[in-house]
């Protein structure tokens, strides 16, 4: 604001949320997204990004002002605080109670959000799992700077102690539902975003006599989002009633505690799972993933008759993604990629079918819990774009090369898969098991079928009119050479 405004910067700054606080409300909300000045990555990696100059924001008013007078000719008028200062500034217009949220990885594009006043969990949302040696030491330091010295804040700024948040304002609408189900009010503990799904998660906790309890709220961001809520919420239900070719596995599933709308928001709260998602590591990788194909395995065994009466065809699947995906490309070539991908599956399944079983859609170790204790699988998370007919081997597929892409780039592990050789000789290891466990063989000529289905149920979701404003176009052109190289391999 000061840049652009001739004054005190401050006394602009200041004047300008005054402004803010007299249009607002009595018991309204101002929500801040704001650098802090003293983020440790400003310390030796980064230049502060409104004035381009290093170490600014660290120095006093007075020597920033000649250091930006003398490298840039233009006087410092940026004015960035850390908290106690913004909690001061906002205080002083008229927002006497604040709450500080850290927005990770940033606040342009945030994934999750956690409370300045909870260190540990900030800390074990920056670290990278599962890392040894040297990298887990940084990534250790790293989450400890960011606890401390964060990039950034998340500001909510009120006037009335008494105001509540949607979420607040929520939880008190269902309290006795959550109370039958649960026997406590829940408050907020922290946040996820899933962009690609959209979705927001919200962990809800209390702290009772009996110990922490927890629930999750889902808030979908748009209509498709919504509409895989309101199916994944109706589907739990019936799984727990029993009434569900996965019933038998509805103990690793979680329960509906409450669902509707409430102030125009469709929202569904349900039952907590308890445990470690496999990306947070609670025990050898290798484990992790046997647990987890063991788990594909069961559900394939638990589905597949059911699906022996539905009407979908693979040669359908292919073609609902590969229409999707035709729309995003930008050339000729870039459509003859994918007409060539679509045509060779559906040669090569009208005469050797695989069979349909219900899949998840989104089966990766992250959406896994496991007991630490036990080293046993808990509980699968994030049904939202599951729950329909799929292919028996994709969501084992979509598992085996997202593991693969955690060391090396998603691109180069599939096309590693599209030549019909996995990268690391443990996703081969659990492919034959899982044939054997099952009865669906796997060739190399299969893997690079599920290669190719996988590159276009990859891509088709960026068809959707949410994600195509919000994904990088250089992300798109690189899968489209991955697509190249199928091309080839179908050839020969």
């Amino acid at each position: 604001v000061p840049s652009g405004t001739p004054g005190d910067p401050r006394a602009v700054q200041l004047a300008f949320l005054r402004e803010i606080r007299r249009v607002i409300r009595a018991d309204g909300c101002l929500f801040l997204a704001i650098e802090n000045c003293y983020a440790w990555k400003t310390w030796f990696q980064h230049a502060d990004g409104h004035t381009g100059l290093r170490f600014v924001t660290w120095l006093p008013r007075r020597l920033a002002d000649m250091y930006s007078r003398l490298r840039t000719g233009r006087p410092y008028r940026n004015y960035l605080y850390g908290k106690s200062d913004y909690s001061k500034l906002l205080g002083e217009a008229g927002f006497s109670e604040t709450s500080f949220d850290v927005p990770l990885p940033g606040y342009h594009h945030p994934t999750s959000m956690a409370p300045l006043a909870h260190p540990k969990t900030i800390q074990r949302a920056v670290s990278p799992p599962g890392t040894e040696g040297l990298r887990r030491w940084k990534g250790k330091l790293k989450g400890k700077l960011t606890a401390r010295f964060p990039d950034c804040f998340a500001i909510r700024a009120t006037s009335d102690s008494q105001s509540q948040t949607f979420v607040e304002r929520l939880c008190r609408h269902v309290e006795p539902s959550l109370r039958e189900s649960a026997g406590t009010r829940f408050g907020v503990e922290n946040y996820r975003i899933n962009g690609e799904m959209g979705i927001v998660t919200i962990v809800l906790c209390n702290e009772s006599q009996t110990g922490i309890q927890r629930a999750v709220l889902k808030l979908p961001l748009h209509d498709r989002a919504r509409d895989n809520l309101v199916r994944e919420s109706e589907t739990f239900s019936v799984i727990h009633d029993g009434m569900h070719p996965l019933s038998s596995m509805q103990g690793l599933l979680p329960r509906v505690l409450s669902s509707g709308s409430f102030e125009r928001e469709n929202f569904v709260i349900y039952s907590y799972l308890y445990g470690e998602t496999g990306d947070h590591r609670p025990f050898s990788r290798t484990k992790l993933a046997s647990k987890a194909v063991e788990f594909l395995a069961d559900m394939h065994q638990a589905s597949s008759d059911s699906m022996k009466s539905t009407t979908t065809t693979a040669i359908e699947l292919v073609a609902m993604a590969g229409n999707r995906v035709r729309s995003l490309a930008s050339s000729t070539a870039q459509e003859q990629f994918v007409r060539r991908i679509v045509e060779s599956l559906q040669d090569e399944w009208s005469t050797n079918p695989l069979p349909l079983v219900i899949g998840h859609g989104d089966f990766k170790l992250a959406n896994c819990v496991f007991d630490s204790t036990s080293k046993t699988l808990s509980g699968v998370l994030d049904w939202g774009a599951g729950f329909s007919p799929e292919l028996a081997l994709y969501d084992l597929a979509f598992l085996l090369v997202g593991m693969e892409a955690e060391n090396a780039e998603l691109t180069s592990v599939l096309s590693a898969w599209m030549q019909g050789h996995p990268i690391e000789k443990t996703s081969l290891e659990q492919l034959d098991w899982f044939s054997r466990r099952v009865g669906v063989v796997v060739t190399p000529d299969r893997v690079k079928q599920l290669a190719g289905y996988q590159w276009l149920k990859r891509i088709a979701p960026l068809a959707g009119g949410y994600e195509c404003r919000r994904y990088d176009f250089r992300y798109l052109d690189s899968m489209f050479d991955v697509a190249a190289g199928f091309s080839d391999s179908a050839k020969s």
